[in-house]
C-alpha cells in the first residue's frame, strides 16, 4: 500500500513528460498517488519519467494524447481512470511555446497554441469534472502564466492562451463552490 499524502488518491497530469509536468509527476508518485500522464509524440522522456516514478514506487500511465483533441483525450481519460480509478486529481499543463512578431502569426499558429493551452484545458477539465462533481471530490489545477497578466513581445497568441486560462479556471472556481469538493 502507497503511503504519502496522495496516498489512495488518482492524479492525471497533462504534459507530463518533460519540464515542469514530469517534476508533477514524480512529487504525485513520491506522496503515493496513483498518476496517469500524457504527452505528444514524446516517447523517449515519457519513459525516463516513468523510469523515475518506478524509483519512487510508483507505476505510471503515460500515453500519447493531443490536449485539444476530444476523441483522444476521451480515450486517455478511460484509460487512466480504468486503470487508476477515477480521477480526483488534475493538472492541466500541457503547453507549447511558438514565437513570432505579432505580424507573422499565422492563424494555424494561433488556433495550435490556442488549442493545447485553453481549447486542451476544457477538453481535459470537462471530461473530468463531472465524475469529480458526483463523488464530491476533485482538485483542478490549472497551469496559466504571469504573462497572461503581464503579455510578452512575439508570444500575443500564447498570452492570450493563458489569459484564457485563467478566466475560466476563475468562473470555475465559482460554479464549482457551491458542490463544495473543493
Amino acid at each position: 500500500m502507497s503511503t504519502g499524502k496522495l496516498a489512495g488518491r488518482c492524479a492525471l497530469i497533462t504534459g507530463g513528460s518533460q519540464g515542469i509536468g514530469a517534476a508533477i509527476v514524480e512529487a504525485f508518485a513520491r506522496e503515493g498517488a496513483r498518476t496517469a500522464f500524457c504527452h505528444v509524440g514524446d516517447s523517449e522522456n515519457a519513459a525516463a519519467v516513468i523510469s523515475r516514478a518506478q524509483a519512487l514506487g510508483a507505476e505510471p500511465l503515460a500515453m500519447d494524447c493531443n490536449v485539444s483533441d476530444p476523441e483522444a483525450v476521451a480515450a486517455f481519460v478511460t484509460a487512466a481512470e480504468q486503470r487508476n480509478g477515477p480521477t480526483d486529481i488534475l493538472v492541466n499543463n500541457a503547453g507549447i511555446s511558438i514565437s513570432h512578431a505579432f505580424e507573422d502569426i499565422s492563424l494555424q499558429e494561433f488556433d495550435t497554441i490556442l488549442g493545447v493551452h485553453l481549447r486542451g484545458t476544457f477538453i481535459v477539465t470537462q471530461a473530468v469534472y463531472a465524475g469529480m462533481k458526483s463523488r464530491g471530490y476533485g482538485r483542478i489545477v490549472n497551469i496559466s502564466s504571469q504573462l497572461a497578466l503581464k503579455g510578452g513581445t512575439e508570444l500575443a497568441h500564447y498570452c492570450a492562451a493563458k489569459a484564457g486560462v485563467l478566466g475560466m479556471t476563475r468562473a470555475l472556481a465559482m460554479e464549482a463552490a457551491p458542490h463544495a469538493f473543493w
